[in-house]
């Protein structure tokens, strides 16, 4: 058996109860707070976003309209500054958290595209949201009613409807034609989820249990319906040897999902670990 060690969750469950703090940015700095063990605060990191916005400030002193500010955005942080996309960064959670982005200035696509809105928001007076779009993470906002899409991850480049239909068609095949589904705004707590998850494939391919079980939790507390993570956290404490604990996660998986072997093997495993003296496992 392995020492158990979870983290407190504490700040991130008080962000969530927060009426202030449903902002995904905010969130996935309370998940780096916590998983850095506090060596890595929110307010640490986003006192080097408000430096990194008056560099802006100071590079551009003015500009015509929004469109002309994102561009200068584009060139400060992608030529200025040096930001990129790097490929490899789903292997690095150096590369997923915010504040190690900012720091190294490359990174995953979502956390250069959390940035990136952040500073965004400040310069353009419309919303400035992420597409829901397959495999990709993209930036929109209204400039002179129209709706225009950038890309974060190709140095902010402006995307044309067919830009974005190619990538659906390099992805999906031409069977698949863009509709306004793929160009839905996710919800903050979407965002975050799919945060938590590049982090937890991290932790599973380093065979970081700590780590991974606390980034489970979080993903519990931030949609305790969601049922997947309950299964992943239940088996995850039975291999680590804390039976008791596997239980109830395993539970409540198997009441909230329909007949099938692999209900009935969990069963046969929740049966074992209430009775492990006289239950065989399998």
């Amino acid at each position: 058996m392995q020492n158990l060690r979870r983290l407190n969750l504490e700040l991130f469950k008080k962000a969530l109860k927060s009426g202030t703090s449903k902002d995904a940015l905010e969130l996935c700095l309370f998940a780096h707070e916590i998983l850095s063990e506090k060596n890595t605060t929110v307010l640490k990191t986003l006192k080097r976003l408000d430096f990194l916005f008056h560099e802006f400030s100071a590079y551009v002193s003015e500009y015509e309209d929004s469109l002309e500010g994102i561009s200068a955005l584009n060139s400060f942080l992608f030529n200025t500054k040096g930001f990129k996309c790097s490929p490899g960064a789903i292997h690095d959670n150096d590369k997923i958290f915010i504040s190690k982005v900012i720091e190294c200035r490359h990174g995953h696509p979502l956390s250069l595209s959390l940035i990136y809105r952040e500073l965004a928001r400040r310069i353009h007076k419309s919303p400035v949201e992420l597409v829901n779009f397959p495999g990709h993470f993209f930036i929109k906002f209204n400039y002179q009613h129209q709706l225009r899409f950038l890309d974060p991850s190709d140095c902010g480049r402006l995307l044309s409807v067919s830009d974005l239909q190619k990538k659906l068609t390099s992805r999906f095949g031409k069977a698949v034609v863009l509709s306004g589904t793929f160009l839905e705004t996710p919800s903050e707590t979407q965002i975050v989820v799919k945060f938590l998850n590049k982090l937890k494939a991290v932790y599973f391919e380093r065979r970081q249990w700590d780590f991974l079980l606390v980034t489970l939790d979080m993903l519990v507390a931030l949609e305790p319906e969601r049922v997947v993570e309950y299964k992943e956290r239940g088996l995850l404490l039975y291999q680590l040897g804390y039976l008791n604990e596997a239980y109830p996660d395993l539970d409540f998986f198997v009441s909230k999902s329909r007949p099938s072997p692999e209900i009935d093997k969990l069963k046969s495993l929740m049966t074992h670990l209430r009775h492990p003296d006289i239950s065989p496992l399998f």
